[in-house]
């Protein structure tokens, strides 16, 4: 029998802990509890480290613990390396199909649909679609962008569209194309429904990307200005009663 398939072992060598290792996951519980400080402050966080250091293992356990004990709505993406395609998905659309699987096609906001069309490749409409669906006791949304570095393999017209779709949520920037529907036609909705349309999402964003990489995230500063204001760096590897893992 495999190492692997061992039921609870401890170790699960080159593969990641996923969410339900948590029992198995110690040695780093400083790390854990500086990680979701940051997730419950700051609108974005950057965690960085050495690759193989642990930074996939050390996001899915915070995000475990935040969806059960802060009732978290976690969505994992990742780009993948640019492969040159015509059907090739740019970074923009592979974060609002991530967002918006599994959630439910019908809801209130396909009321604007039609008068919007643009809103297809608005992200602050795929975190809306998703945050409408939500359960209502659920919390916030933690959008964990795992190998954050492979972003940078795309051409740079696709970097900037998504960047600057990132920027205007950090910005908590609502599309003016909301607020002048709401002007002009304000029964498409109720009240309620358009000022949790406007209201900025209820997110905390976390990019895990390699230390060697880190220097690539000033090339969307422009868009967000204080991303690397909000990191936080991974210098070691986990530790055991056995020693190093």
């Amino acid at each position: 029998m495999k190492i692997m398939e061992i039921p609870g072992y401890r170790y699960p060598g080159a593969k990641p802990f996923e969410s339900a290792d948590t029992n198995l996951f110690f040695g780093r519980e400083r790390d854990v509890a500086s990680l979701m400080a940051y997730a419950q402050i700051n609108p974005i966080t950057v965690l960085h480290g050495k690759s193989g250091i642990g930074k996939t293992s050390l996001a899915h356990i915070c995000s475990a613990k935040l969806a059960t004990e802060h009732q978290a709505d976690v969505c994992y993406i990742r780009f993948g390396t640019y492969i040159s395609s015509a059907v090739d998905q740019t970074p923009l659309q592979k974060v609002i199909l991530s967002l918006l699987h599994k959630v439910p096609a019908a809801s209130e906001l396909s009321k604007i649909q039609s008068r919007l069309p643009n809103l297809d490749f608005s992200l602050w409409h795929a975190l809306k679609k998703r945050e409408f669906s939500r359960e209502a006791n659920q919390g916030y949304l933690v959008l964990v962008f795992d190998q954050f570095e492979e972003l940078f393999t795309y051409p740079s017209e696709s970097i900037d569209a998504f960047a600057s779709e990132l920027g205007r949520i950090i910005a908590a920037a609502a599309p003016k194309e909301y607020e002048n529907l709401a002007i002009t036609n304000p029964e498409t909705l109720s009240a309620k429904s358009w000022n949790a349309l406007l209201s900025p999402p209820k997110i905390h964003i976390l990019l895990l990307i390699r230390s060697d990489r880190l220097h690539l995230l000033n090339d969307i500063s422009q868009y967000l200005p204080t991303v690397s204001n909000n990191s936080s760096g991974l210098d070691h590897y986990p530790r055991s009663k056995h020693g190093k893992l």
